[in-house]
């Protein structure tokens, strides 16, 4: 019995055990499971599933004289009233294989194959044992129901929806339908819609000038090489004959006459120590520092305080150098750029500055070169004015940013005026002789050699005094 059977609602019919509502199509009750008899086909009258019913469709074929010519017999194709039934049918197409038979209640309460409609398998209930399940078929643009087998009765609305066959086919399938841009779609493009960036990290431009532990692998190997020259002269014997080596003085020499072999292989082995033992940067960096400050504080320190021309040299020396190795890294920050102003200033001070009776160092300089006092005065007088220039060449560290101004170059050019001194003066005033009764004397350029000459500092304690405070200060600036 049919109790919602208007357009829009889902005609509703009464369970044959419990008495509730079910749709018209179920054939199990979901309340108490009992099987359902099938429900009755609808009129011949009732509309398709495209909304049209099938009589009205034919007096409306009939009217518009598009009624196909079928033979006796044939079943009816249905199709719309804007069917382009008129074009000629489209060359012979391979047919697909039929889809799936329609439900049961259009077989008078048989199943595809044959089955009775109370024994089809269901969402609850399988296919019975020994049968197999029809496998769907694909839609097809082209392809047309086929009848079912002639032993199974026919449902009115089925036959009449029924497509002919494939010879007597008088609608050809219908060509996809175009796009037509209209007016308003043509009037003006699509304006691209802005996508949202997604930023996963600081931007490029933000710490560029900020890297993070620039000198971790070098200042290792400085450690290593630097280290492994002070060693090596603490090695060398300090004179050959009678043959005495460093650790003899540190035996048997009076007072502080120990302290600077001492503080020579000390500063040799704890530089390789640490280079080679697993530890940070930043302790690493300040061991170096502090070696390399001793070497250049304790001589003056033990042989009593030099005049302050001395001290300020050295010290504007010392700041220059780590200040150019900083500037070289971290190439926005300030503080590089006055370490290396103030140590020029320091530097160049003892020469601008005048002494007395002798007037301005500088242009002493620059008097006795014109004079001419011989070639080696010429050559040590040359000397002084480059190493001047050089000195004020290091103000380009206020070159702005991402420029490095030269600073590692300038730093390594300046660490090498003691070795060209050295060599000079070995040439010029003959100390082959001295080198070979003290071959300890060879790297007096590393370690000052007792004393510190012609302003420059020690390079192995000034290369780890720079890197060493390098590193630590530099760890503040990132």
């Amino acid at each position: 019995m049919y109790t919602g059977a208007s357009f829009g609602e889902t005609p509703v019919k009464k369970c044959s055990s419990c008495t509730k509502d079910l749709p018209d199509a179920a054939l199990h009750c979901v309340f108490c499971g009992a099987k359902q008899a099938a429900a009755a086909p609808p009129p011949s009258s009732a509309k398709t599933v495209m909304g049209y019913s099938a009589n009205e469709l034919i007096e409306q074929m009939k009217a518009a004289g598009t009624m196909p010519k079928n033979p006796p017999g044939a079943p009816i194709a249905i199709a719309p009233p804007n069917h382009p039934s008129n074009n000629p049918p489209p060359a012979p197409m391979p047919m697909a294989p039929p889809p799936a038979y329609p439900p049961a209640s259009s077989f008078g309460g048989l199943a595809p194959g044959g089955t009775p409609a109370s024994q089809a398998a269901t969402m609850f209930v399988h296919n019975p044992p020994g049968q197999q399940m029809p496998m769907p078929q694909p839609a097809h643009a082209a392809q047309t129901l086929a009848a079912p087998p002639a032993h199974q009765p026919l449902a009115p609305a089925y036959a009449a929806t029924l497509a002919a066959p494939p010879q007597h086919n008088p609608f050809p399938s219908m060509p996809a339908p175009q796009m037509q841009s209209g007016p308003m779609m043509a009037s003006a493009p699509m304006a691209p819609v802005p996508m949202q960036q997604y930023n996963f990290g600081a931007p490029a431009a933000v710490g560029a000038g900020r890297p993070i532990e620039p000198w971790k692998e070098s200042l290792r190997l400085m450690m290593f090489i630097w280290g492994g020259i002070l060693l090596l002269a603490f090695v060398l014997p300090l004179r050959t004959g009678p043959l005495v080596f460093h650790w003899d003085a540190i035996i048997h020499a009076p007072g502080t006459a120990k302290v600077m072999p001492l503080l020579l292989g000390a500063a040799g082995l704890l530089s390789l120590a640490f280079a080679m033992i697993p530890t940070g940067t930043v302790p690493r960096g300040v061991v170096a520092m502090v070696v390399g400050l001793a070497g250049i504080v304790v001589p003056m320190v033990i042989r009593g305080l030099p005049p302050w021309q001395s001290i300020s040299m050295y010290a504007g020396l010392a700041a220059i150098v780590a200040g150019l190795l900083i500037r070289s890294e971290y190439r926005d920050s300030i503080l590089p750029r006055l370490m290396v102003t103030i140590g020029a200033l320091a530097a160049l001070a003892p020469l601008l500055v005048p002494q007395g009776e002798a007037g301005v160092p500088l242009v002493g300089m620059f008097k006795l070169m014109i004079a001419g006092g011989g070639i080696e005065t010429m050559i040590f007088s040359l000397l002084a004015l480059l190493w001047v220039a050089l000195v004020l060449t290091t103000l380009l560290v206020w070159i702005p940013a991402p420029s490095s101004a030269g600073a590692t170059a300038l730093m390594w050019i300046l660490l090498g005026f003691p070795v060209l001194e050295f060599i000079l003066t070995v040439v010029f005033e003959g100390h082959f002789g001295r080198l070979l009764d003290s071959p300890s004397s060879l790297l007096g350029w590393a370690f000052g050699g007792g004393e510190h000459g012609g302003g420059n500092l020690p390079v192995a304690y000034a290369a780890l005094f720079a890197y060493g405070t390098a590193t630590t200060l530099g760890k503040t600036l990132e």
